[in-house]
C-alpha cells in the first residue's frame, strides 16, 4: 500500500549510488535477439516488471516499474524494513539506437533517470554510462514481467468502448472484474447480473476470457451487460498501468477501462 504521506523522492538512494559504483567493473550489453531484430521491434515489452533490488541500509528495494505502450512510465519503490519510506515517480521513457535499451525521463529534475536492458519478460539495471552490472549482485538487478498485477484484485468498470458505464441506468451496482489466481476463474458484473468463467493468461499480456455462467435476472436496462458480454469476448490484450487496467482487442485497441483504489495494490 502506497501512503503518498510518505513518499520521499530519495534521488542518489542507496540503489543509485550502488549502481554509480559498479560502472567500472561492466560490459556493454548485447541481445540474444536474432540479427537485425530488436526488443522494441521485436518483444511484447509493454508491462509490469517486479524485483527486490539490493540496498546498503535496509532488506531490499522492491521495485516495480510499468512500461506502458504510450511511452510513459511509472516507478513504484518500498524501501523493505523502513516504514514509510517509498517512492513513486514517472515519466517518459524512450529506447537507445540499438532498439534494446530504454531511457527513463523523469518528471521532475530529483528523479531517477534509469537505463535498462530490455530482454524476454524481464528487464535488467544498467549502470549509469549504460554499461552491464557484472558484478556477484547482478542477478538482483533483473525485474522479470510480474502477471500478478492484473489477480486477485477487484478492478471497477469505468468505461467501454469510449463511453463511461454509469450504475445508475443498471440495478445501482457497480461493475467490476476480479480474476482468481487459485482458480484462474474470472467473476464479474456490469450492474446487474453476475457473470462467471474461466481465463487464461500468456506471455505478450495476452488473455482470453471463456464464456461463462450467468444469473438470470431481469433489470430495467441490460444495455451495459450486453456491451460487457462484447467485452469480454472481443479481449485479446491487458495492459495494467498501477491502478488502471486496459482490455484490448486484437487491434491493440482500448474497449474498456478499470480502476482499483490505490490502497488497494
Amino acid at each position: 500500500m502506497i501512503n503518498k504521506n510518505t513518499i520521499k523522492n530519495l534521488g542518489f538512494s542507496a540503489f543509485a549510488i550502488a549502481m554509480l559504483s559498479l560502472s567500472s567493473c561492466s560490459t556493454t550489453p548485447k541481445s540474444s535477439l536474432p540479427d537485425g531484430h530488436t526488443a522494441k521491434t521485436s518483444l511484447d515489452y509493454p508491462g509490469v516488471y517486479l524485483g527486490v533490488l539490493p540496498c546498503a541500509d535496509c532488506s531490499g528495494i522492491k521495485t516495480r516499474i510499468y512500461l506502458n505502450k504510450d511511452n510513459t512510465y511509472i516507478l513504484q519503490q518500498d524501501y523493505l524494513g523502513k516504514n514509510g519510506t517509498s517512492i513513486l515517480e514517472n515519466g517518459t521513457y524512450s529506447f537507445d539506437e540499438s532498439g534494446n535499451v530504454v531511457n527513463l525521463k523523469p518528471k521532475t529534475k530529483n528523479g531517477q533517470s534509469l537505463k535498462l536492458f530490455v530482454g524476454e519478460d524481464n528487464i535488467s539495471m544498467l549502470n549509469q554510462d549504460g554499461t552491464k552490472i557484472t558484478t556477484s549482485l547482478k542477478d538482483h538487478y533483473v525485474l522479470t514481467k510480474d502477471y500478478n498485477e492484473l489477480l486477485n484484485k477487484k478492478w471497477y468498470l469505468k468505461e467501454m468502448y469510449g463511453k463511461a458505464f454509469d450504475a445508475q441506468k443498471t440495478s445501482k451496482k457497480e461493475g467490476y472484474l476480479s480474476l482468481d489466481e487459485k482458480t484462474s476463474r474470472y467473476s464479474s458484473n456490469a450492474g446487474c447480473n453476475q457473470m462467471n468463467g474461466a481465463f487464461t493468461i500468456e506471455p505478450g499480456n495476452k488473455i482470453n476470457f471463456n464464456q461463462g455462467m450467468s444469473t438470470m435476472m431481469a433489470c430495467q436496462d441490460m444495455e451495459a451487460e450486453t456491451t460487457f458480454g462484447k467485452v469480454l469476448k472481443e479481449t485479446k490484450y491487458f495492459d495494467v498501468q498501477l491502478d488502471k487496467l486496459l482490455l484490448l482487442n486484437s487491434k491493440h485497441e482500448t474497449i474498456a477501462t478499470f480502476k482499483v483504489p490505490v490502497s488497494k495494490l
